[in-house]
């Protein structure tokens, strides 16, 4: 013990203690409580907005934005049309299990696709299908001859590629942003549905009205486009390394069951998901009927009616 330590004992006095080092900063700090409870934020980041700082995600988001919002108009347009053609509330309903079937069917398969073949890879040739289908619709719908096997069929061809192309720009993400940004980056990102899902509806109301059905169907072929393009301008600082395992689709299927059997919470996420998408989600592809039998409206009234739920989800947008 040093002479100063001891003579502060003697003294009835505390030893002197060293000056703690700040040298380091916190990995994480405390804002003031708001609503009671504090909020957990990375120190020098400012929350939900940290992961817009990387251009790939930026990139990203504007074009799943504008995407989002365009396919909301094919979703008007699509049920509009059905229901022009048949005046039938079952033929919606037939249109929608045609395009939703396939998803559910080939999203576990996508997701293991576009592991092995690259996420970007697989977005830009699925995209490029998909955009020549509703190209194809458009200029049928234009040229006045759709009918509703032919809507079907090409409904169903969307659908398939919406079950893989989906799942490989979902996980895109983490490919963009760095660890930290990931929850961050999640959230940003779910707000594109929500904006998309009220924009596209009030636009497709107005286009519809005045340049046709085809023209709004139109529009969501050339947001395709412009995505496809995006995911050739992309840089994935945070790619995977190639997969050198060469496992069959089949093993990599139940490699994913395994770690959700394994993982309580992920059980839950999924099922709340899978029913809000079985039960919830489909009232929106039914609107027309609403629209034309209970309210006595045209297209823009089902416009209206589509976009009273994208109004609603932005209500409140979740922090991560």
């Amino acid at each position: 013990m040093s002479s100063d330590t001891g003579r502060s004992a003697e003294d009835g006095l505390e030893p002197s203690l060293p000056a703690p080092d700040h040298s380091e900063a916190p990995a994480t700090e405390f804002s003031a409580p708001q609503g009671g409870r504090r909020v957990r934020r990375r120190a020098g980041g400012t929350g939900t907005f940290d992961s817009f700082r990387n251009p790939g995600f930026r990139l990203l988001w504007f074009s799943i934005l504008f995407w989002v919002a365009a396919g909301s108009m094919q979703t008007v347009v699509r049920g509009y049309l059905a229901y022009d053609l048949t005046g039938s509330a079952k033929v919606l309903a037939i249109i929608v299990a045609t395009q939703v079937v396939p998803v559910l069917g080939l999203a576990l398969i996508g997701g293991a696709l576009a592991d092995r073949h690259g996420h970007r890879r697989m977005a830009i040739i699925v995209g490029t299908m998909g955009g020549a289908v509703t190209a194809t619709i458009a200029g049928m719908a234009m040229a006045g001859v759709m009918t509703i096997p032919i809507l079907l069929g090409l409904a169903f061809c969307q659908g398939l590629g919406f079950g893989i192309d989906f799942s490989a720009r979902q996980a895109l993400i983490p490919q963009l942003v760095d660890r930290a940004d990931i929850s961050a980056a999640i959230a940003f990102n779910a707000t594109t549905f929500q904006v998309g899902s009220f924009l596209g509806p009030v636009i497709a109301g107005v286009v519809i009205t005045a340049y046709g059905a085809g023209a709004a169907v139109l529009m969501f072929a050339v947001s395709t486009a412009w995505m496809v393009t995006m995911m050739f301008v992309i840089r994935q600082p945070h790619a995977p390394g190639p997969d050198r395992k060469q496992r069959g689709i089949l093993s990599d299927m139940a490699e994913g069951f395994a770690y959700l059997a394994g993982n309580p919470a992920i059980r839950i996420l999924l099922l709340i998901s899978f029913t809000n998408g079985l039960l919830l989600r489909p009232y929106n592809d039914l609107l027309p009927g609403f629209a034309a039998e209970v309210f006595r409206r045209g297209p823009e009234g089902l416009a209206t009616l589509t976009a009273a739920a994208g109004l609603g989800a932005l209500k409140r947008v979740p922090a991560p």
